[in-house]
């Protein structure tokens, strides 16, 4: 009797989450054709020429790649929750995009402790390049659930190229060696 008593209640408020207004609804599929628009059209090559500008420009302290960074984390989400098509981040699901993320997260590591008057600029930079790692490596699990087979070999590809490199797994062991609560985001 009490279960019959809570799952009412449990249907109840599930019934209540379905229930958005008709406008924010409107947006949300909105958005989220946006966001299907920019993967098919542009991300792929938004994405490598922003690279480019920012390794071009990596000697000179005035440019902050947080901001793609941020971009890529976003839309390897958004494709690994709406359907994991592969050729709409291929980009970002590359050797070279993985080892981009830990040479950012790297260099935010360093700067922490050289530049101790910015270290929470850096320590918030170097929040947004490990979220983006955790997102590569989301996405990596993705792919290897995926049924075909240019998924399979590009995971393969990606795990031998990247997990098994000593130095990018010691990267994630120097983080959390090195945490300081001070210098973290909250």
């Amino acid at each position: 009797m009490e279960s019959d008593h809570i799952f009412r209640h449990l249907g109840t408020f599930m019934r209540s989450l379905l229930v958005v207004p008709c406008v924010q609804l409107k947006r949300l599929l909105c958005l989220r054709e946006y966001c299907i628009e920019i993967l098919s059209s542009a991300y792929n090559t938004l994405v490598r020429q922003v690279r480019r500008v920012l390794e071009r420009n990596a000697g000179t302290n005035n440019h902050d790649d947080s901001f793609l960074l941020w971009a890529v984390r976003f839309f390897l989400e958004f494709n690994r929750l709406s359907d994991m098509k592969l050729e709409l981040v291929s980009e970002s699901l590359s050797v070279q995009c993985f080892h981009w993320v830990l040479t950012r997260m790297e260099h935010d590591m360093d700067m922490i402790v050289s530049d101790k008057k910015q270290a929470r600029l850096w320590a918030k930079r170097l929040h947004v390049a490990l979220q983006t790692f955790r997102e590569l490596l989301h996405s990596l699990v993705a792919l290897q659930k995926l049924k075909d087979d240019n998924a399979q070999a590009l995971f393969d590809m990606l795990v031998n190229n990247v997990c098994y490199v000593l130095e990018y797994r010691e990267t994630i062991l120097h983080l959390l060696m090195n945490y300081n609560e001070a210098h973290s985001t909250k």
